[in-house]
């Protein structure tokens, strides 16, 4: 089994790396030679199980299925997963799953109206979760362009909020927004 490192980083494949679901956890099975992996480390060593791992996305707006860091639980970097689609389809759906639960991001569908108040800005929103308000201390450092017609709305908590299409938007919706955007 041939090991893919980078400046001390093992890219885990389906070869080297199990994920299994560990009760509400996600957790991961590294399989083959161990100690080839620990070669290699630049911080804790690699151990043969993991019961909980955390998975942190590299560029969590552009490439949300690729370079998928995964962690334990003392946040130290076990591997990275280069592309989600190089495992099979049920490990891959347990991968996807626990970034959904990590990056919870609902999706806007509309925007009912905004109300500034005391230097905050509430935008009231449809979403496929239901309604919403989203309060922003900075609305203008709030909402980033992602591409030309895609939004993401960081809230004063940092949770995000995506718009998945301007251009989709009804055009009420899409007014309140050129205030802003």
């Amino acid at each position: 089994m041939e090991i893919k490192y980078n400046n001390g980083v093992v890219y885990l494949t389906p070869e080297l790396a199990s994920f299994v679901k560990v009760g509400d956890f996600l957790g991961v099975d590294l399989t083959g030679d161990i100690s080839r992996l620990n070669e290699s480390a630049l911080d804790a060593p690699r151990l043969p199980h993991y019961d909980r791992v955390r998975l942190r996305r590299a560029f969590p707006f552009s490439l949300g299925d690729k370079y998928i860091s995964v962690l334990d639980f003392e946040q130290n970097e076990i591997g990275l997963i280069e592309d989600i689609s190089a495992f099979p389809e049920k490990q891959a759906q347990l991968i996807r799953n626990e970034l959904e639960r990590v990056y919870y991001s609902p999706r806007v569908t509309a925007i009912k109206s905004v109300k500034e108040r005391l230097g905050y800005a509430f935008f009231a929103v449809d979403s496929d979760v239901g309604a919403l308000e989203i309060p922003l201390r900075d609305v203008y450092r709030s909402l980033i362009r992602i591409g030309d017609d895609r939004l993401v709305i960081i809230d004063t908590d940092g949770n995000r909020y995506y718009i998945d299409s301007i251009k989709a938007l009804d055009k009420t919706s899409q007014k309140k927004l050129e205030l802003y955007v």
